[in-house]
C-alpha cells in the first residue's frame, strides 16, 4: 500500500483529557478516535490492527475444529444479562412493548437456541464460536479500549457428555490461547476461577499486570497458588477466644450505622463486631454474617447457594425482615429465609452486633448460644491472610483480564439422550476473549516515547519503505524495486511516497509502530539502504541484495 492511497491521519499532540499513555498514542498515531465516553471509531490504521488480531484468533479457534456462528446484537430482554448485570445493559422496547437488549452476553441466547438442537449424545462434543460487537453501559468509562461502552468479544462455546470431555476440552482451549499469545507477544498470568486449590489450572482468568487494573489477584511466591481474588478460598487464621460468655446488652447508638462510627462511638476496634448484610437470592431474602473488618464475597455465596444471580436487598426488604432501619441489622431475631455465617465468627466471644431496632446494637453477642446459622468461607480475602494451600504470606496484585475459560452457571439447561436413551445434562465448558482489549494489552506493554512498538505480525504494516527524496529518480525507483519484491514475497508493506522531509516520515513510522523500516538515501549510489527495526535504537547499512535476508534473520529472533 501506498502512503497516498491509504488514510493514516496522525497527530502531533494528544487530545489533552485524555490521561492514559497508550490510549494517547493510539490516539496520536490515528488507530481511534472517539465519538462519546466510552464509544470510539476505528480509523482504518486501527482496523487493520483490530482485524490482524482477530484473524489471528480466529485461525487458532478454527484448529479446535469449532463452527462459527453470527449472532444477532439485539437479543430480547429475558435472553440478555442475568437479573443483577440487567442493568449494565443497554436496554429498550420495541413498538410492540418487547424488550431487548442490545448483546451484552450471547451466553444464554446461544443455550437457548441449541437446547432445541442438541438433542443425541451423537452430536456431541461440539463447539461453537461467534466474534461480535458487544455493549454495556459503563458508570465510568474510562481508558479507552480498557472500559469502553462497545466491543469486540470472541465467545466459545464446547459442550461435551463426560467430565473426560470436558477436560480434554479444557487443554485444547488453553494450548489455543498460549499459541495466540505467544502470536502477539504478551505475557499472561493464569489465575484460577473456580475456588479450587489444587490440580492442574483449568478454568481461569488470563490476566495481564496494570497496576491501575481493575482485577485483583492473590500470588503466593512460595507454591506459586495464583487465583482472582474473588475466588480464593481462606484459611480460619483466627484462633478461638478463650473468653466467658458475657450477659447480652442492648445499647443505644443513635444515628450511628457504619462500623467506623461505631468503632469511634465505642472506643473498639473493627474485628469485635460482626456486620450482616441482607441480600435478595432468587426471590429469598439471605443475610450474611462476617467479622467487622472483613468483606463479603459475593461469588462464595453465590457459589455456595448455588445461584445465578444476587443482589443487595432494598430498603423495603431489610425493614421487613430486620424491622429497623438499614445500618441496624443483627443475627438475634433476624426473620430472613437464610442466614450465612462466615467461619471466623463461631471463634469470636462477645461481639456486638445491630440489633435490629433502629438506633440499637446488642454486645456480648456469641454464635450458638444466641443465633445459628449456616458457617462457610463468605468473606474476601485480604493481604493479611495467608495461602490457601501452604499457609504462607500471600501478595496481592491488580491486572487486566483479556480472556477467561469458565463454567456455565445458567439455569438454561441444553438435555441430550445418552447411549442408554436416558435424558442428561450437556456439560458446557465457555471461553470469552476480549478482542478490543487485546489492542489496549500490546500498546500498554510495548510501547516508549516515540509511540507504539508493534509486534510483527498485527503491526498495521510490516516494513515501510522511506523514500529520502521523491524528487530522486534512483531512490523513487529502487524504493518501487523493494516495495514490489517484498509485497511479491507476501509482506505487507507502507511506501511512504510522501513529498515531505525525512524526519516527519521516520516519526510517522515510529508513532505507527511498524516494526522495519527500510530507508533509501544518497548511499544508494553504492548500493547500500538502512534498516532500521522499531524496537532497536541503531539502524544500520546494508547491501541492497542482502536487505531481505536481514529481514528474515529479524524474524527468527
Amino acid at each position: 500500500m501506498k502512503y497516498s492511497e491509504f488514510f493514516i491521519s496522525t497527530l502531533k499532540e494528544a487530545p489533552g483529557e485524555e490521561e492514559n499513555e497508550s490510549l494517547k498514542l493510539m490516539l496520536r498515531s490515528g488507530l481511534l478516535r472517539k465519538v462519546a465516553a466510552g464509544v470510539y471509531c476505528y480509523l482504518p490504521v486501527g482496523y487493520k490492527v483490530l482485524n490482524k488480531i482477530e484473524n489471528i484468533l480466529r485461525q487458532e479457534i478454527k484448529s479446535l475444529k469449532a463452527n462459527e456462528i453470527l449472532c444477532p446484537n439485539l437479543v430480547p430482554l429475558e435472553l440478555s444479562l442475568k437479573e443483577d448485570d440487567k442493568e449494565e445493559n443497554f436496554c429498550f422496547k420495541d413498538r410492540s412493548g418487547r424488550g431487548f437488549a442490545l448483546g451484552t452476553s450471547y451466553e444464554r441466547m446461544i443455550f437457548d437456541i441449541l437446547k432445541g438442537e442438541i438433542k443425541s449424545y451423537k452430536t456431541l462434543p461440539v463447539m461453537f464460536y461467534c466474534i461480535e460487537n458487544e455493549f454495556r453501559d459503563e458508570r465510568r468509562p474510562k481508558a479507552g479500549l480498557l472500559r469502553s461502552r462497545e466491543f469486540r468479544t470472541l465467545n466459545l462455546f464446547s459442550f461435551n457428555k463426560s467430565k473426560e470431555e470436558v477436560l480434554l476440552s479444557i487443554d485444547k482451549i488453553h494450548k489455543a490461547l498460549e499459541k495466540f499469545f505467544k502470536k502477539l507477544d504478551i505475557s499472561v498470568v493464569k489465575a484460577r476461577n473456580d475456588f479450587s486449590i489444587k490440580g492442574d489450572v483449568s478454568y481461569c482468568d488470563f490476566i495481564i499486570d496494570f497496576e491501575n487494573g481493575e482485577y485483583n489477584y492473590i500470588t503466593c511466591k512460595e507454591c506459586g497458588y495464583i487465583s482472582g481474588k474473588d475466588y480464593t478460598p481462606t484459611k480460619i487464621d483466627y484462633m478461638k477466644e478463650d473468653k466467658e460468655l458475657n450477659v447480652i446488652e442492648k445499647i443505644s447508638t443513635p444515628n450511628i450505622r457504619t462500623i467506623e462510627e461505631l468503632v469511634s462511638f465505642l472506643q473498639t476496634s473493627p474485628s469485635k463486631f460482626a456486620k450482616t448484610l441482607i441480600y435478595k437470592v432468587e426471590g429469598k431474602s439471605v443475610a450474611v454474617m462476617v467479622r467487622g473488618d472483613r468483606e463479603v464475597n459475593e461469588n462464595k455465596v453465590k457459589e455456595y447457594l448455588k445461584a445465578s444471580c444476587i443482589e443487595l436487598a432494598d430498603d423495603k426488604t431489610i425493614l421487613e425482615v430486620t424491622g429497623a432501619q438499614v445500618g441496624f441489622a443483627g443475627p438475634v431475631g433476624l426473620k430472613t429465609d437464610l442466614l450465612l455465617v462466615d467461619n471466623e465468627i463461631p471463634n469470636m466471644r462477645n461481639i456486638i452486633v445491630g440489633a435490629n431496632d433502629t438506633g440499637y446494637h446488642l454486645v456480648n453477642v456469641n454464635y450458638g448460644r444466641d443465633f445459628d446459622g449456616e458457617v462457610g468461607d463468605f468473606r474476601n480475602i485480604t493481604d493479611k491472610d495467608t495461602c490457601p494451600v501452604c499457609g504462607s504470606q500471600i501478595e496481592i496484585k491488580r491486572g487486566i483480564k483479556i480472556a477467561s475459560i469458565y463454567k456455565s452457571n445458567d439455569e438454561i439447561k441444553i438435555k441430550y439422550r445418552d447411549e442408554k436413551g436416558e435424558e442428561t445434562n450437556v456439560l458446557a465448558v465457555l471461553l470469552s476473549v476480549g478482542i478490543s482489549r487485546m489492542i489496549w494489552a500490546v500498546s500498554e506493554n510495548k510501547y516508549d516515547d516515540k509511540g507504539i512498538i508493534w509486534p510483527f505480525e498485527i503491526a498495521p504494516f510490516e516494513v515501510v519503505i522511506v523514500p529520502v527524496s521523491v524528487k530522486d529518480e534512483l531512490q523513487v525507483k529502487v524504493a518501487h524495486e523493494i516495495y514490489n519484491k517484498l509485497k511479491e514475497k507476501g509482506m505487507d508493506v507502507l511506501l511512504d511516497d510522501r513529498d515531505e522531509r525525512a524526519g516527519v516520515k521516520f516519526n510517522d513510522a515510529d508513532l505507527l509502530g511498524i516494526p522495519v523500516r527500510i530507508t533509501i538515501g544518497k548511499k544508494i549510489n553504492d548500493g547500500f539502504v538502512e534498516l532500521k527495526f522499531r524496537n532497536e535504537n541503531a539502524s544500520k547499512d546494508v547491501k541492497i541484495e542482502d536487505f531481505y535476508g536481514e529481514i528474515e534473520a529479524f524474524l527468527l529472533k
